[in-house]
């Protein structure tokens, strides 16, 4: 029996599938839209979302938690932030899904911390460090604050949430995300998730001259 929690734009979607629907705050569109003005992760933004989205993610945090009860399986996103948390609170199983890389790798660099050049494996892997180090700072106040209150477990830190123990599935091509040999063995590249909803799309011609180019040219 499966739940979905996730925003309200989503929800007539959800429900249209016969699959039970549960709103929680925030506004993704706004977020995704300040990390786009500011291109990566930097001091900036940081200022600029602390001062912006303090409260929706305390909201966040409190309807995720209302959201979850009774769940037996948690599987989410890990840009969410509340999971893990919750998992722990409840003693359920967890796992992370996403849709672009967000675990440790010398193969590239984090999504929000990409060069103008190649730097090396080095440099890739101290992206993702740094990346991990920078979003628990930006929330760990509120975190740590709703844990005790909320959930009543202690304190946490980045080494005790040992994250890149936490299972993970990428709904993503392997052709398009090639599984870096770096990955554990709980890291899967799944190739994508379809959803037939027989929607009638017709491509632009453009589109459509490229793919038969590649073909054409014997190309992927």
């Amino acid at each position: 029996e499966v739940t979905i929690a996730t925003h309200a734009e989503f929800g007539d979607w959800i429900k249209k599938h016969g699959l039970r629907f549960v709103e929680i705050a925030g506004n993704p569109t706004e977020l995704m839209s300040l990390m786009v003005t500011h291109g990566s992760m930097n001091v900036g933004f940081m200022r600029e979302a602390s001062s912006k989205f303090r409260g929706w993610i305390t909201e966040l945090l409190k309807t995720s938690w209302e959201a979850c009860q009774g769940t037996e399986l948690l599987i989410e996103s890990p840009s969410a932030m509340a999971g893990v948390h919750i998992a722990e609170a409840l003693g359920i199983p967890y796992m992370r899904a996403f849709t672009m890389p967000w675990t440790r790798t010398r193969a590239y660099p984090h999504a929000f911390i990409v060069p103008d050049e190649k730097r090396g494996g080095s440099y890739n892997y101290l992206t993702h460090v740094l990346f991990e180090n920078v979003f628990w700072r930006g929330i760990s106040g509120q975190i740590n604050k709703w844990r005790q209150e909320t959930l009543k477990l202690p304190k946490t830190n980045l080494d005790l949430l040992e994250q890149n123990k936490i299972p993970f599935m990428y709904n993503v091509s392997p052709t398009v995300l090639p599984p870096p040999v770096d990955f554990n063995d709980w890291v899967k590249v799944t190739g994508y998730w379809f959803l037939d909803e027989a929607v009638t799309y017709d491509p632009p011609k453009a589109l459509l001259d490229f793919m038969q180019k590649a073909r054409d040219d014997g190309k992927k």
